[in-house]
Order: structure tokens, then sequence, then C-alpha cells
């Protein structure tokens, strides 16, 4: 990632996407991660503050320098093949040491003035310098922005889980050879962080972690013939290693000692005595005597104050006999 102001830098530290996303990660791990990726793109992309002078400054410079598989510098050189803009053809926008400065010759100025001509054309440039500025920021080539800008039309189904995963893990686990054992490991951090989403700790269950670790938000959604790697870590003894690894590496907490569920904390969030102790409290045995142990209590303060009412009024009523 470049160098940028760190509250602008950390902006870009996580994508978010829709869970359903992930369905098809254990049948094609590149396809899956590249969609999130372009999904992600696209939200950081329509984060960013429109700069409509340093947006016309990117397509002249891409312009200047022959690159144009984008339709954005496209349409910019249709301008200047037709004289609508003049070429700086000593220069190519580039003054010596000052490096590329378009603006010495005012081209900046004549193409922003010509929006006005062309209503279409500072829309395509916003989107391209959108796009542009973000690969910039994270330090990748997007070769082509369709991909990405098709996102605009991705319909969310309602109450659709929104996971968060952070950008690095995103690509290393697209551009990297993975197992299906380090992938569940991945897709189930990822299916804890969207159950638990800004709570520290809470209470959940094996079906539905791994649900959402295949993309589901229930486990009654997950319909669809259960792949052998779901089947696998659906026993205990696999599910067991899977929390480890997650304990291990992964930043979490578990505990399940006769829970009905289990209970899972953020470490660094929550402390494991705390996530111990918040599970053993809320457990129905401990508040049933906790309610017992209330009621003893207020039963013996309201018979207190009864009986103190009524010694009082027999101390009264020897005060008044004749």
């Amino acid at each position: 990632m470049k160098n940028t102001p760190e509250s602008k830098e950390k902006q870009f530290d996580f994508f978010q996407f829709p869970l359903y996303m992930l369905r098809e990660l254990f049948s094609d791990r590149y396809k899956t991660l590249n969609r999130i990726i372009n999904y992600g793109l696209y939200n950081f992309a329509e984060r960013l503050e429109y700069d409509q002078f340093k947006a016309a400054e990117r397509v002249l410079y891409e312009y200047y320098r022959g690159d144009r598989k984008f339709e954005a510098v496209k349409q910019v050189a249709d301008l200047f093949d037709n004289e609508i803009l003049i070429s700086d053809e000593d220069y190519n926008g580039f003054c010596g040491k000052e490096g590329f400065s378009p603006e010495a010759n005012e081209s900046v100025s004549d193409l922003i003035a010509e929006y006005e001509n062309y209503p279409d054309l500072e829309r395509e440039i916003e989107r391209f310098w959108r796009i542009k500025t973000v690969a910039y920021i994270l330090d990748i080539t997007i070769g082509s922005y369709y991909s990405i800008e098709k996102m605009e039309t991705t319909i969310i189904p309602e109450k659709e889980p929104m996971p968060m995963v952070k950008t690095r893990l995103v690509f290393e686990y697209r551009d990297n050879p993975k197992t299906e054992d380090e992938l569940i490991v991945f897709a189930a951090y990822i299916g804890i962080s969207s159950i638990m989403g800004a709570r520290n700790s809470c209470k959940t269950n094996k079906d539905h972690i791994l649900s959402r670790a295949f993309g589901y938000n229930k486990a009654k959604d997950f319909t669809e013939p259960k792949p052998e790697i779901y089947q696998k870590y659906k026993k205990r003894y696999h599910f067991d290693l899977l929390k480890e690894t997650l304990e291990e590496n992964w930043g979490l907490y578990f505990y399940a000692y006769h829970t009905k569920g289990l209970w899972i904390g953020k470490k660094g969030k929550i402390s494991r005595e705390n996530l111990i102790r918040l599970a053993e409290n809320n457990k129905p045995s401990v508040k049933r005597e906790l309610r017992k142990k209330e009621e003893i209590t207020l039963r013996k303060k309201v018979l207190s104050r009864i009986n103190g009412s009524a010694n009082q009024r027999q101390i009264n009523d020897k005060c008044t006999a004749p």
C-alpha cells in the first residue's frame, strides 16, 4: 500500500462484501476472491472525495502516455483527434525536471471547459479517476475497470450479512496456492466475523459458523448438497482442530463447557476469563439460581419491613392505651 495519511489509509484496510459471494470459494477460489476484490474496490472508489482538477489531470496523463485502453482516455483522445483540444506535441504534457504538468499549457482547464458540451465525459473521467486512485493507494494494477464498474448493478438480498476482511488477506489467498483446510480456516474466520459484527463476544453454534463459512446466512438456508469439506468439518474432531487454529493464529477465544452452544470472544477486546464468566452467567441454571437468590433477598427485605411496621404499631397501641 502506498504511503498515505493514516486516516486515509485505514479506510482501505478492509474489504466489505455480501456474504453470498463466498459460496463458490471451494470450487473456484480465484473467481470468488476476485469478485470480493472487485466489490471492495468499487466501494473504496465510491467513498473517495471527487477532485475535478485531479481527475482531469490524471486522464490527460494517461492520454499523453499513450495508454488508451480505458474508455475515459479514449473519449479524451477523440477530442484531441478532432482538434477540439490542442495537443502539446513538443512536451506531451511533460515539462523537463518538473515532470508531468499539463496545466502549463492549460490542457486541464480546456478539458474541464468541454464538460458543458459533453455531459457524459466528466462522469466517465470521474469513474476512471476513482478506480485509478484506489489502485494507486493499494499499489495494484488494474487492466480494465469494467468488472469493477459492473458491481454498481449488484443486487444485494435484503438483510444479507456484510462481513469485513483485511484487504491484504484477500489478495494473499487469491494470489497464492491454498489447501482446502487453509481455505476453511479463512472462510470460518470471515463467517465468525459476520456473526459477531461489532460485538466483542457472542454465542453461536457449529452449524451457524459452517453455514456462514460457505456463504449462507443461516443453516436452514444452506439447502444445496454439502461438499466433502463441509462434511469433514461437521465432525467434532476436525471442528475442534479448526477452533484451535483460529485461537492460535486468528485472534479468537472459544468456550463451550456445557453451554449448549459456542461462546466466542475477540482477543484484545475481552479476556478469556471474562468470556468464561459471561458464558457461565448466561447459563439457564445459573440464571435460575441468581433469580432464586434475588427473590430470597427481596423476600427477607420485604418481611423485615412488614415486621418492623407491625412492631411499630404494637408500640404505638401501647402508648395510646388508657
